[in-house]
């Protein structure tokens, strides 16, 4: 995995990052698998979508 500092914070990124907006409607089991993939191949970066029920 490449990485990547994040400004000026000396926080490495991946590049590759997980986009967990799809989750909301899949079962536990599923989610955990997938974050356990991609932690075990260097993605530490994870994000979510920033509303719920059509609010920002």
């Amino acid at each position: 995995m490449n990485y990547r500092t994040l400004g000026e914070t000396g926080i490495r990124v991946s590049e590759i990052g997980l986009g967990c907006e799809g989750f909301s409607s899949r079962d536990e089991a599923f989610t955990r698998r997938m974050f356990d993939l991609a932690i075990d191949h260097g993605v530490n970066c994870m994000a979510r979508l920033g509303f719920q029920s059509g609010k920002i």
